[in-house]
């Protein structure tokens, strides 16, 4: 049985694990698949009412389609909340011929005929794929933003995910900042302080810390921010170095020791 735990703490209660609760079966349908298979995300939409449940899509997909689960891995409704519907080790059933190799992610709702998805979709939407492509070692054939496709994107007959997709995929990319509570704000130095240890290994300059406390950037924006920044890549780049020159040096070390082994071992030869 797969059981991936993948969470989004930067969401809080706008993240649900609905794989036990479902409909269908979360952990086993359709196949169960290795995570260096994933090599894209592909985006839908439900082309259906805005308060359509995460239950009654699952019903949908097991009671008249005949299917054993729900065919998505993650349902966003209007309001931004995120359920994690089928285990990601799953290959579920959302895009033709590419089940094994993509993770499906569905928003509530039709975005044809110009209507789009609602900010709150679209930002929960960038932190769970920025969260899959940058902080999920366990997906490596999952690199960048490139990775992302509307479900028409890829090669299947479908006007999926609606005929506006063009008009906000660059908006779930970028993201739309969100504006933090004035009562985190406490929170919120404490979370990026520990951030610029982490990836730089320093406490913040007071400048950098006032500017992401007070920025609109939720704290996994400003994570992402912060590892591919100039700073981050030369520590990289430094760790890098050390690293060839110790491999260097622990052989050189090795060769010695063999050195020296030989002359002593000439040297006993020598005294008998």
């Amino acid at each position: 049985m797969a059981n991936y735990n993948f969470t989004v703490p930067s969401l809080g209660n706008k993240y649900i694990d609905f794989r036990t609760e479902i409909i269908g079966d979360s952990y086993n349908w359709s196949w169960i698949r290795p995570m260096s298979q994933v090599t894209s995300i592909a985006i839908h939409h439900t082309a259906g009412p805005d308060n359509q449940t995460p239950q009654q899509i699952a019903g949908y997909h097991v009671n008249t389609l005949g299917w054993g689960g729900v065919g998505y891995h993650f349902i966003i409704t209007p309001d931004g909340t995120v359920y994690y519907v089928g285990d990601l080790n799953t290959a579920r059933a959302h895009v033709k011929d590419r089940n094994e190799s993509s993770i499906g992610i569905c928003l509530v709702g039709s975005f044809m005929n110009g209507k789009t998805p609602k900010d709150a979709q679209i930002a929960s939407a960038h932190v769970v794929c920025s969260r899959l492509l940058f902080e999920s070692p366990e997906l490596p054939n999952l690199n960048g933003w490139e990775d992302i496709s509307g479900h028409k994107e890829l090669g299947n007959a479908t006007a999926c995910p609606g005929d506006s997709w063009a008009q906000w995929k660059q908006k779930l990319i970028i993201g739309i900042p969100q504006t933090p509570p004035v009562a985190d704000e406490g929170q919120r130095i404490i979370e990026i302080t520990k951030l610029y240890q982490v990836i730089f290994g320093r406490t913040p300059d007071q400048e950098g810390l006032n500017s992401y406390v007070k920025s609109r950037y939720t704290i996994d924006e400003i994570r992402k921010i912060l590892t591919e920044s100039i700073e981050h890549r030369q520590i990289l780049e430094r760790a890098q170095t050390y690293k060839k020159f110790f491999a260097l040096a622990t052989e050189a070390r090795d060769h010695l020791a063999i050195a020296v082994q030989k002359v002593d071992e000439i040297s006993q030869s020598a005294s008998l």
